[in-house]
């Protein structure tokens, strides 16, 4: 789970937050929440030619503007590990990650 996610936490587990939607009338938020949203998108997955090593890619599309990068290498059924965290690149409540980034917008492209 990214970081960026954290306070939403409590929010799920409690499930009982009615939701507002964006394009609402603000006027008739009341108590609702913006839907929460994280790794809201497909994975991308990259192996190498000899299989030694596997990653996956994901990004929160519009849960932020972060993309991170998972080393799943050595990953099974019978023998399960965590997978690493290689990188995380974008822009986040705290900041960006580098300065040739800053103008990372939405993460949901493809492309």
């Amino acid at each position: 789970m990214p970081p960026e996610f954290y306070p939403h936490i409590k929010q799920l587990r409690d499930n009982n937050q009615q939701i507002f939607f964006r394009g609402e009338d603000e006027t008739d938020r009341g108590t609702r929440k913006e839907k929460p949203y994280g790794f809201d998108g497909p994975l991308t997955a990259y192996r190498s030619t000899d299989a030694s090593e596997t990653w996956i890619f994901a990004g929160l599309r519009r849960g932020g503007r972060m993309l991170y990068a998972f080393d799943v290498s050595g990953l099974t059924d019978t023998t399960p590990t965590a997978p690493t965290l290689k990188w995380r690149i974008g822009c986040d409540s705290a900041g960006c990650t580098s300065t040739d980034i800053e103008d990372i917008g939405q993460t949901w492209s493809s492309r």
